[in-house]
């Protein structure tokens, strides 16, 4: 990056728009288990897990019919 001097590129969005894509995604195409899908969350006590437990909720409140 610096000797020879160039371009970086980090591409990257919040964790929260990473987890709503998925779970919109999962709720829009068809589920092959029965039911509605049910979600769990593991993950260590760290900004990015936090963020996206916290996108997770929102967006089970926000949609209470998809996920379990």
């Amino acid at each position: 990056m610096i000797d020879p001097p160039g371009w970086v590129f980090c591409f990257t969005c919040p964790p929260a728009y990473q987890i709503k894509t998925v779970l919109n995604w999962v709720s829009e195409n068809d589920w092959d288990g029965e039911g509605i899908p049910k979600l769990g969350f593991a993950a260590w006590n760290a900004p990015y897990q936090n963020d996206l437990k916290t996108a997770m909720e929102e967006y089970c409140q926000d949609h209470p019919d998809e996920f379990e």
